[in-house]
């Protein structure tokens, strides 16, 4: 099971659940209309079971974000980032500049 909440003040998407391959299109569009028209956005991850199809979305989430001037703030409790590093994405991890929060 998949959820998203987009809360617009400050912008901060919350995705929670199944973030995965079978839910990349809902996740993509979470995404993309969570942009703010400036400032930062914050990305709020829990998830109960993630695969690199998220990986690939949050790496595009950056980039479109530098190339709209935006900042991006990814915060996971510590499974994604898990994952993340055990499939060798340190350097994406790093990129996001996402923290961990407990």
């Amino acid at each position: 099971m998949f959820h998203s909440h987009i809360d617009p003040d400050p912008p901060t998407l919350i995705l929670q659940g199944d973030l995965t391959i079978e839910h990349a299109q809902d996740i993509h569009a979470q995404m993309v209309a969570s942009l703010p028209r400036e400032g930062t956005l914050t990305v709020t991850l829990a998830a109960d079971e993630v695969d690199s199809s998220l990986l690939q979305l949050l790496a595009a989430l950056a980039r479109e974000a530098r190339q709209r001037g935006l900042g991006l703030r990814v915060r996971d409790s510590g499974q994604v980032q898990a994952f993340c590093l055990r499939v060798g994405g340190k350097v994406l991890w790093q990129t996001l500049g996402a923290e961990v929060v407990t």
